[in-house]
């Protein structure tokens, strides 16, 4: 999501700057800082003659809005003495929901895409793209930067398409990205494992209905990491970003109802029908909430966080009444509701997988504890009957 990308884009403008002194380590005044001046198309459909006419305005990276719509972009990017004075090469980061043009100080720098006047005329762009910045071009006093974007491939309108304009040490930006997932993503294996071992115990009809929710619960939570971290694995064109956003949203959802299933199958009690019902009610509040939320984190963290609550409320409500491992559950559940509001944009990132992944782990043992259980009654009864 955007909070990764732009926290990995400062740990490189950091590292970028760790040779000069603590002021030079800073990053220059770049992504929401910049004042962009933003202008239609000129009379002739191409640049537009002067940045300062009465349809161009100002605004910020994070306001700058090019979905289903072509514009041009002037802006003034500072850059630090150590990019000037160094030898490692440089690039122009570019990150957003946009096909580009670029310029740097009157020279071209390339293209991304193709932006066009409509649909047809466009050619989609990569998300994240970095156009080589030749230091012969640079000038310390500051450097004017033209950009030419469209967007009209868009599928979903976000309230910040732009995510990222800066100068950085060339790199590629695929690589730069995955390097703050791998934490997350030693939780994959434990989802795939989850799959496949509840899979099979429910083709083989081993409490088979807990065995298929736990089968879900982690396919969800393995589909919806392998979402997160594409964006670090391929240089996707921008409109798979919004494929992208929907199904993270969609997966942390159908893991939210699947955690509730398997709480309700374990501890209520309760007819399928009556089960069916509650779970429902509280897709239906789930859904409310994700048309109500602004941006695709809020959705994504909100609606899991409904779930979350209503687990560890029930959960709650079975412990004052004395119902065996129901205190257990609540503490698991309200735990893991806890990380949301502490760590914010980065537990859609990071924690809410490693917390998935413990969430299931809790899980699992519950289940493998009633299997045991399960059996020695099997085995009792066929001791009985012999």
């Amino acid at each position: 999501m955007k909070s990764l990308f732009l926290s990995a884009l400062g740990a490189m403008l950091l590292f970028a700057g760790l040779s000069g002194s603590p002021a030079d380590a800073q990053p220059p005044a770049s992504d929401g800082a910049l004042v962009l001046t933003v202008c239609p198309s000129g009379p002739d459909g191409g640049r537009p003659d002067r940045f300062d006419g009465p349809a161009c305005e100002q605004t910020g990276l994070y306001a700058l809005d090019t979905q289903n719509r072509e514009v041009w972009v002037e802006t003034v990017l500072p850059v630090r003495d150590t990019d000037l004075a160094g030898h490692a090469p440089l690039g122009l980061v570019l990150s957003g929901k946009a096909a580009s043009e670029v310029w740097l100080n009157g020279q071209s720098l390339g293209r991304n895409g193709q932006p066009g006047a409509n649909a047809r005329e466009e050619i989609p762009g990569r998300m994240d793209a970095i156009f080589y910045v030749p230091r012969a071009w640079l000038q310390p006093e500051g450097n004017r930067v033209v950009l030419h974007l469209s967007g009209h491939h868009s599928h979903v309108r976000l309230r910040s398409p732009m995510h990222a304009l800066g100068l950085i040490p060339y790199t590629q930006l695929t690589d730069l990205i995955a390097m703050h997932y791998w934490p997350a993503l030693v939780t994959l294996g434990f989802f795939v494992l989850g799959l496949v071992f509840f899979g099979v115990m429910a083709w083989r009809g081993e409490a088979r209905e807990s065995s298929i929710i736990l089968a879900l619960a982690s396919f969800c939570g393995g589909g919806q990491l392998v979402w997160e971290v594409s964006r670090g694995v391929f240089a996707y064109p921008y409109p798979v970003h919004d494929i992208r956003l929907v199904a993270i949203v969609a997966f942390a959802f159908a893991f939210g109802l699947c955690l509730n299933a398997y709480l309700f199958k374990t501890l209520s009690g309760y007819s399928a029908r009556l089960r069916s019902l509650i779970l429902a009610g509280l897709a239906l509040v789930m859904l409310a909430i994700v048309a109500m939320a602004s941006g695709f984190d809020g959705k994504t963290g909100f609606a899991l966080l409904a779930a979350l609550v209503h687990g560890a409320g029930w959960s709650l409500w079975w412990a004052l009444r004395g119902k065996p491992g129901a205190f257990s559950h609540f503490a698991v559940f309200s735990g893991l509701a806890l990380l949301i509001p502490i760590f914010g944009g980065r537990f859609l990132d990071l924690y809410l997988y490693v917390g998935s992944a413990g969430i299931l782990l809790f899980l699992f043992y519950r289940q493998a504890q009633a299997l045991v259980r399960a059996r020695r009654e099997r085995l009792a009864e066929q001791t009985r009957a012999s």
